[in-house]
């Protein structure tokens, strides 16, 4: 299994950012042919949704990684204001601003 996640910096350079409700989020995607280590056939896996707690960030599933996805494709996410999405300041962080943005 591949250790190419193990550091900040390798997570960041394999994740992706999406504007969302004109924030810039950031994710890390295991349907990236190169992190799931798939050849690139069709992908039946299922879809999980990974969220991090506070006051933290994506990278803290980087351990568990390598473990599920040859068996779900992972989506994680770093939150509003957390990890290398967007920090807007000043901001009034909120639970249902966090639930809209996974929602969109």
């Amino acid at each position: 299994m591949s250790n190419r996640l193990t550091s900040p910096k390798a997570w960041r350079a394999s994740g992706h950012m999406a504007s969302l409700r004109g924030h810039d989020i950031f994710y890390v995607d295991s349907a990236d042919d190169d992190l799931a280590g798939l050849d690139g056939g069709r992908d039946d896996r299922p879809v999980v949704l990974v969220i991090h707690g506070f006051p933290t960030a994506g990278w803290d599933f980087h351990r568990v990684w390598p473990l599920l996805v040859p068996h779900m494709r992972l989506i994680i996410p770093d939150m509003l204001g957390f990890g290398f999405s967007a920090k807007p300041c000043p901001h009034r962080y909120g639970i249902f601003e966090q639930a809209d943005l996974l929602e969109a």
